[in-house]
């Protein structure tokens, strides 16, 4: 699916076309990783879905806040980062 310029937390229609689809698990590649990547993870976990990070598909405009990001993900969301 495109992205969404929407914030996050918002009640969107992408939530609802996933939960129609009855997906529960997903991926997620892009960029920047200390913001829209672990942002989106965040809303998704909240939202109840399985997250995963394909690592080599996602970067930071920092090597920190990247790899702070993928902990955070991982260590406070339980993110997997594939």
């Amino acid at each position: 699916m495109k992205p969404s310029a929407q914030k996050a937390g918002h009640r969107c229609r992408r939530d609802e076309t996933l939960k129609k689809l009855n997906v529960n698990n997903l991926k997620l590649t892009g960029c920047v990783t200390h913001i829209c990547i672990m942002f989106t993870a965040s809303d998704a976990v909240l939202r109840g879905y399985k997250v995963a990070v394909v690592e080599k598909g996602i970067a930071g405009l920092a090597k920190e806040d990247h790899d702070v990001a993928l902990r955070i993900m991982k260590n406070v969301m339980g993110v997997n980062i594939i």
